[in-house]
């Protein structure tokens, strides 16, 4: 009979001790995540957005939608504009600023651009489409587009 208590005893004990440790059980961080909202870094997904045909499909789209404005230069000048903008999980393109503007009307030509690109390819993590933000550098060469608008002429 005192061997059935202590058995009991020592079930109990196990059932007891192994029941707090489930409910100290941490949740699993993926489950803890708004994918309905929170906006992720694009360089860290699983899968990043894209755009349809690849980043230079996209720069060939930028670069014969984009119109730049006459500079007066004795050199060839390139300017450079940093974009920053939010793939949204339907493809299309959110929040569009530009962080880095050389000047010359060429930060909201770049947002005027960027407005209307086709829809990307959404980002992906943990195998749900998600709202990713993106940083792209514009590269303009002003010698190469003078050239280009007088053949076009």
């Amino acid at each position: 009979m005192r061997n059935n208590i202590v058995a009991l005893v020592a079930l109990m004990f196990t059932v007891m001790v192994q029941a707090q440790q489930d409910s100290l059980a941490l949740p699993d961080p993926a489950t803890l995540i708004d994918y309905d909202s929170k906006i992720f870094d694009s360089q860290g997904l699983q899968v990043r957005p894209e755009y349809p045909g690849g980043i230079s499909a996209f720069y060939k789209f930028v670069g014969e939608t984009m119109v730049v404005p006459p500079i007066e230069s004795e050199t060839d000048l390139s300017l450079k504009i940093y974009v920053a903008f939010i793939v949204e999980k339907d493809g299309t393109l959110s929040e569009i600023r530009a962080i880095r503007d050389p000047g010359y009307g060429l930060g909201d030509e770049a947002k005027r651009v960027l407005s209307l690109s086709k829809k990307w390819s959404p980002g992906i993590q943990n195998d749900k489409v998600v709202r990713a933000s993106f940083l792209l550098p514009i590269t303009i060469n002003i010698e190469a587009m003078k050239v280009k608008k007088r053949k076009r002429g």
